[in-house]
């Protein structure tokens, strides 16, 4: 009993040590001083998270079209239909929890590479251990790509999130064939194409497992 309840703190605290390490590199990097302009779609990415922010909190929701024409006459980064809206979505449920500042926004994408190395772990550790998995999920952090699009408003690091996600739950689908895994596959697959469209790569991942 007590190592049942042990197991999902020594989880906890696995998340939290990744997280406090997607902070320590993206803070040492100047992320968290950015100007959101490291990649052209970055400021697009940003403001459309706003407008779908500030339209949950105070637009008219019975004319969304209106006030998207009005904010891009204002802040004309709108990327609305350009982009998928999922990760938009996320960014709008974020800021209206912690508020929408700059710190917040790459505090939001260093939690989403936390994740994600948390995940990785997680799933190897009980064939290669505690120690390899934590290993494991620091050297995904400290990939280069990781570090440079953890610190950006990007749609990479969610999207490697949600594809390794439905991956994970194809593997399941094939030990245990049951209509749980296959929602779960088709869901998070669904979720990937909407927060970028290279998610419609999975489409692979069925015949290249069989």
């Amino acid at each position: 009993m007590v190592r049942e309840l042990r197991a999902p703190s020594k989880k906890l605290a696995l998340f939290l040590a990744f997280a406090a390490a997607a902070i320590i590199l993206q803070a040492s990097s100047g992320a968290f001083q950015s100007s959101f302009g490291g990649y052209p779609d970055e400021p697009a990415h940003l403001v459309t998270g706003l407008m779908v922010h500030d339209y949950l909190h105070g637009g008219d929701l019975l004319d969304p079209l209106h006030f998207a024409h009005t904010y891009y006459l204002h802040y004309p980064k709108v990327g609305m239909g350009q982009w998928p809206p999922v990760f938009y979505g996320v960014q709008a449920l974020w800021f209206g929890v912690v508020g929408p500042t700059r710190f917040s926004a790459i505090l939001l994408m260093c939690l989403l590479s936390a994740t994600t190395a948390w995940v990785i772990a997680i799933v190897i550790m009980p064939h290669v251990g505690r120690t390899i998995a934590a290993v494991t999920g620091c050297v995904f952090l400290l990939a280069p790509l990781v570090q440079q699009y953890g610190g950006m408003v990007m749609t990479e690091i969610p999207t490697a999130l949600l594809g390794l996600l439905a991956v994970l739950s194809f593997a399941k689908l094939l030990d245990d064939p049951s209509t749980k895994w296959t929602l779960a596959f088709a869901g998070f697959t669904l979720l990937t194409i909407m927060t970028k469209g290279n998610g419609f790569a999975l489409a692979l991942v069925p015949p290249l497992a069989i």
